[in-house]
């Protein structure tokens, strides 16, 4: 197989490919003369999503809940790439090729065999799609329900544009100044979009926290997320990896309402976002 090979040739120029025996050399002629078909492709993901979550849960029993919610979302350039790189630079992390590019860019990027499936440079606003959730005890542990309506525009990536849905079970513990969670379970997702032909439909994840109370109204929590390979049959490194990653905040409360700060970054840099700040608000309970 011939890798990360690019080459033009003008009108009345000489061109020779020198290597060893099993470089690649006759590949490279047949691809080119297209006896054998090439397959490349490139993916570049710039931009910063600003993304307000409205929530509303509903007690329907002592063992039930039932809950929406409904993002609102801003894509854009945003303004915090120098800070993200300098935070990466800080604890010695990869700052995906962020260095390399200009900052606050947006640009949302796919080639494959030559062909632009999706260029987006354009920031847009609007709403996302619907999730609706429910969730039931049994016993130590609660079993979850989750549906995603597409009610975002896809094509201007504030939606996936399909159907989805995700169950899992949920193990919570709690010790006193000790807590946290496991769970486990599968998302699913209709395929479609640019990446039809290559999306996996049916996903496993998993996640597992764990928090310490440092006082009624200060905790600091650790979580891991986790979830499988999204995509099959390309030779890109970011379509090809499974997704892991890493949670650090807490919670606080001032006055009567629950405040939550927690960032979140990718270890597999080149799967997912590389870099997220979340902040929710709350009554207090």
């Amino acid at each position: 197989a011939v890798q990360y090979m690019s080459f033009e040739v003008q009108p009345g120029e000489t061109f020779a490919v020198v290597g060893e025996s099993g470089s690649g050399k006759s590949t490279l002629a047949r691809a080119v003369m297209r006896l054998i078909e090439p397959r490349s492709g490139s993916i570049r993901l710039d931009g910063e999503s600003l993304i307000i979550r409205l929530h509303r849960v509903a007690q329907m029993s002592a063992d039930w809940q039932l809950g929406i919610v409904l993002p609102v979302i801003a894509q854009g350039g945003g303004f915090l790439d120098g800070t993200i790189s300098d935070w990466h630079e800080f604890f010695g992390l990869p700052n995906a090729g962020r260095e390399r590019r200009p900052e606050d860019e947006f640009v949302y990027r796919y080639e494959r065999d030559g062909v632009v499936l999706m260029d987006e440079t354009d920031p847009r606003e609007g709403l996302g799609d619907l999730q609706v959730w429910s969730g039931h005890a049994l016993g130590s542990a609660t079993a979850k329900l989750a549906a995603k309506l597409p009610t975002g525009a896809d094509g201007h990536l504030l939606g996936s544009g399909e159907w989805g849905a995700a169950a899992w079970l949920e193990r919570p513990f709690d010790t006193g100044n000790w807590y946290g969670h496991l769970s486990g379970g599968a998302s699913w997702s209709r395929a479609g979009g640019v990446l039809a032909d290559q999306r996996r439909e049916l996903l496993p994840i998993a996640s597992a926290s764990i928090g310490w109370r440092w006082s009624p109204a200060l905790s600091f929590l650790g979580q891991v997320n986790g979830h499988g390979r999204a995509f099959d049959g390309s030779r890109l490194d970011a379509l090809n990896r499974r997704g892991v990653q890493l949670v650090l905040g807490g919670h606080f409360v001032i006055g009567g309402t629950r405040f939550a700060l927690v960032f979140q970054e990718d270890i597999v840099t080149a799967s997912s976002p590389d870099f997220s700040l979340h902040l929710s608000w709350a009554p207090a309970n």
